[in-house]
């Protein structure tokens, strides 16, 4: 395989892996957020149904509707937790032993990035 032609594949090949990722973690990141805000939600809610003159049956089917939005959440960052890092190395996995073997050559020449 002509050296050049496997660099550009080797370069592309890893960008598009590390956008994906990149892209990946900022969902995570935004579901982490949502789920801080739901659990504090809770929080509220509980220490305004014990208070005596809070409106709870309104508080309590808030409560359910966020109890099921954060087991929805966290199931989610439960499937996504297997992520891996942005790394190419990390990458090299998915490719043949042949194609691991070009890789690791390209990287100690000092051509790949």
């Amino acid at each position: 395989m002509d050296p050049d032609l496997f660099k550009a594949f080797y370069e592309e090949f890893y960008r598009e892996i590390n956008r994906l990722r990149t892209a990946e973690y900022g969902s995570a990141e935004a579901k982490r957020s949502e789920l801080d805000r739901v659990e504090r939600r809770i929080r509220r809610i509980i220490e305004l149904i014990t208070e005596d003159d809070a409106p709870v049956r309104a508080l309590k089917q808030e409560l359910v509707t966020l109890e099921a939005r954060q087991l929805n959440i966290a199931a989610g960052a439960c499937r996504n937790r297997g992520a891996g890092a942005a790394d190419p190395s990390q990458s090299r996995r998915s490719l043949s032993p042949a194609g691991r073997a070009a890789a690791r050559r390209l990287e100690r020449s000092g051509d790949a990035r």
